[in-house]
């Protein structure tokens, strides 16, 4: 009985737990099933039947996957909301560490509560936080409550519990009296040691995610060169099989990256403006000169096709596999990568020293009693590594009576990165509206010194899955092209040597070889591997955070250890023949 009854609890619970789901995606429980669950369920029964009579003789005794379709609707209807509320969660918690940074710096400067989420709203960048403060704003502004009972309201309809927790607290200590910017810099440390959590709480996931991938891909390589070497036995054809693993292949491989994409935290390098950079279009020039390169590798490659030119390499009197003549055309690729890595190298630099920058200015600035003109004057002269020649260069254009506004815009696009852009405005618009400079540049600082520590942690599990993914190519790769030599040799074998059963049967029709396509199972290897790095390639650009351009970096690395692999196994496999003629 008492356990029947903790099923029943925990069946009330769950239920409570998606109905509140609705409440935060703003939409009533009947209103989304009258208007998209029930007719969506609908639409998929009926396609399923129509598609069960116009394809239904065609697929025969497959044709009850076609019954699939309606249980997929019940599961979309069901996960819908679900999924939006989960979306909306994880925008708000990566937004976090800039949230209270911005409403924690904006209060020095004694700004009315109300306009504090006013400020928030406007930020799109934000984008659910952004949204959360503008209802908070609109119940204070439109509907007359008081902004402890609007946080209040708006609480209970948030999907994050870290920011539910917030508001719940800010209207606590609003009603008790407690004064804004002391509440908001106590909260300074409250929120972004929930945020590292998070951030660490990811990173430790992406850990799960790649020791699962790894599992994954080496059972997967397994299936493939089962597939590869079965059809020998049973006579199936191996094009199809190989189509299918192929297709499974990229399947799990893509939800593998959807999954990545989805834990790993939204913390980019580079900022964003409205026209392209001095470092960005060096990495477009690079990518066009890239591109020049690949166009002519390509017809070198063609050429080699058509048997123009040889594909025998000298020192070991072997022809280059395909995986490697396809590489090669893709090679200048890796140009734009290595520059652009370059180039994120001394962003990193300037992010470690932003802080200590920013607590300096801010210091100087209270202490002297002086504008920011004033403040920079000295502090242009002191070393801020990577930083040092964008302090100058901002000091000139305040000196130069520039507006402060725009002089400080151009001083975040020559540092180009995400935590100079966004921690800046911070600074300069809490300084327009009389911020205690001092306040303002310790907050920034130390908020920003736990967020360059957090991306430590985020390179060091770059560096791991990088190894990782290099070595699952080269092993991948090895499985593969061992299942086609496999293969070779003994169709080669049964060319010499003519075997027969003890029946009299031709050894043929033991082993069946006759509907193997040598050039076209190569060339789904091939292929299959181009997708495992392609894909691959654009994990670690995720888990990095880095310029998109860093994957044709990684992309044509483990392309050219897929062919540098093939070429080992051929290698491999002809010095154990030679041996064993030998013996």
């Amino acid at each position: 009985m008492d356990s029947k009854a903790c099923r029943l609890a925990y069946i009330e619970v769950n239920f409570m737990e998606y109905a509140d789901v609705f409440r935060m995606i703003g939409i009533s429980a009947r209103d989304y099933f009258v208007k998209f669950a029930i007719p969506l369920v609908i639409i998929s029964f009926i396609s399923s039947l129509l598609f069960y009579f116009i394809l239904g003789s065609l697929l025969g005794n497959m044709s009850f996957i076609l019954m699939l379709i309606p249980l997929f609707g019940i599961l979309l209807a069901l996960l819908y909301p679900k999924v939006i509320a989960d979306k909306k969660r994880i925008e708000i918690d990566q937004n976090l560490h800039l949230f209270i940074t911005h409403i924690g710096v904006l209060s020095t400067a004694e700004v009315d509560r109300v306009a504090l989420f006013e400020k928030i709203a406007e930020k799109k960048e934000f984008e659910e936080l952004a949204n959360q403060a503008k209802k908070i704003v609109k119940l204070v502004r439109d509907w007359g409550l008081s902004l402890p009972e609007a946080c209040k309201f708006q609480a209970k309809r948030c999907p994050s519990k870290i920011f539910r927790d917030f508001l719940e607290r800010f209207a606590y200590n609003i009603d008790a009296g407690q004064p804004v910017e002391e509440f908001l810099t106590a909260e300074q440390d409250v929120l972004m040691t929930e945020f590292e959590t998070m951030y660490l709480n990811s990173l430790k996931d992406v850990d799960i995610f790649k020791d699962l991938f790894l599992s994954m891909i080496l059972s997967i390589a397994f299936a493939v060169v089962f597939a590869t070497i079965l059809p020998a036995l049973t006579g199936a054809d191996p094009i199809f099989m190989l189509v299918i693993t192929l297709i499974f292949f990229t399947i799990t491989e893509t939800g593998f990256l959807y999954a990545m994409k989805t834990r790993i935290p939204n913390d980019p390098l580079w900022a964003r403006f409205d026209t392209k950079t001095k470092s960005e279009r060096e990495i477009d020039f690079c990518i066009f000169i890239a591109l020049i390169g690949v166009a002519i590798l390509s017809v070198v490659v063609a050429l080699m096709f058509m048997g123009k030119i040889p594909t025998i390499l000298p020192l070991i009197n072997k022809p280059m596999p395909l995986i490697m003549l396809l590489v090669l055309p893709l090679t200048p690729l890796m140009i734009p990568g290595m520059v652009s890595r370059k180039i994120e190298k001394i962003l990193r630099e300037r992010d470690k020293h932003y802080p200590s920058f920013i607590r300096s200015l801010g210091a100087a600035e209270t202490a002297k009693q002086t504008t920011t003109t004033h403040a920079l004057k000295t502090l242009q002269y002191k070393d801020f590594g990577a930083l040092t020649e964008m302090v100058k260069n901002l000091y000139k254009r305040l000196n130069m009576r520039i507006s402060q506004e725009y002089s400080w815009k151009m001083f975040m696009r020559e540092c180009e990165t995400f935590i100079i852009h966004r921690f800046s405005e911070m600074y300069m618009d809490a300084r327009i509206k009389g911020g205690v400079p001092e306040k303002i540049g310790n907050i920034i600082a130390k908020n920003v010194e736990r967020i360059n520590a957090l991306r430590m942690h985020r390179n060091q599990t770059t560096t791991t899955l990088i190894g990782v993914l290099y070595g699952i190519t080269a092993s991948l790769a090895f499985a593969l092209y061992v299942g086609i030599e496999v293969i070779e040799l003994m169709a080669n074998s049964l060319q010499v040597i003519d075997l027969s059963t003890p029946e009299g049967i031709p050894s043929a029709s033991v082993v069946n070889l006759q509907q193997y396509n040598i050039p076209q199972v190569n060339f789904i290897i091939a292929f299959l591997l181009i997708i495992h790095s392609m894909l691959s390639s654009v994990m670690i650009k995720i888990v990095d955070g880095g310029h998109q351009v860093n994957a044709y970096f990684h992309f044509v690395m483990m392309l050219w250890i897929s062919a540098i692999s093939a070429l080992a196994t051929d290698i491999g496999i002809g010095s154990m023949i030679k041996i064993g003629e030998v013996v």
